[in-house]
């Protein structure tokens, strides 16, 4: 199963000056009644959690560390039924956050990458693309305000948060800020 956005998946949509972003993020299996109703998911500990719950609580740690040229717009819940099968859509929802983070800096075409370890040895990241940097690029072994909320919502056992190993992510192992060359060229920035 590795590499696999099976059982489950959100689709975050966000933007910037610069251009429009996704980020995928996979989960456990979401469960639902009806297609167009907010999911629950089995978290980490045994517990329910709501899914609108989960999702908007990520996105707000997201946009405390994205300064204000990020507006995230919303997510889609997708549910993999099974290995390699197609993916079912779940819900959708508008949810808009403007980032509120103070770092200036150059942005364009920046991504930070967080990376973790998941439970069974895995690797989940987690990928914000144009982001403001205070000019401050390299991989960095710990975190940081205000990027630690980013980290609590993730690794929380109260979501239901997975690698794509389908693994909950356990452990931090560093967050990366670099050019994105593909953004770079997309940008024509030389």
């Amino acid at each position: 199963m590795a590499n696999s956005l099976f059982p489950g998946y959100v689709v975050v949509d966000y933007h910037s000056e610069f251009a429009a972003h996704t980020m995928t993020i996979p989960t456990r299996e979401p469960s639902y009644s009806v297609l167009g109703n907010v999911p629950t998911y089995e978290n980490w500990a045994a517990g329910t959690v709501d899914g609108d719950d989960m999702v908007e609580d990520l996105i707000d740690a997201l946009a405390a560390g994205a300064s204000d040229n990020i507006t995230y717009d919303g997510y889609t819940i997708w549910h993999v039924p099974s290995l390699g099968a197609d993916p079912i859509f779940v819900n959708a929802k508008a949810y808009s956050q403007v980032g509120t983070d103070t770092a200036i800096g150059w942005a364009e075409a920046v991504q930070r990458t967080f990376t973790y370890r998941t439970s069974i040895g895995g690797i989940a990241k987690l990928v914000q693309l144009d982001v403001a940097t205070g000019n401050n690029f390299g991989r960095y072994p710990t975190v940081i305000a205000p990027y630690t909320g980013i980290n609590t919502s993730f690794q929380s056992t109260s979501w239901a948060w997975a690698g794509r190993d389908g693994a909950k992510p356990q452990a931090f192992k560093n967050v990366t800020v670099t050019l994105n060359e593909q953004l770079r060229r997309s940008y024509h920035l030389g």
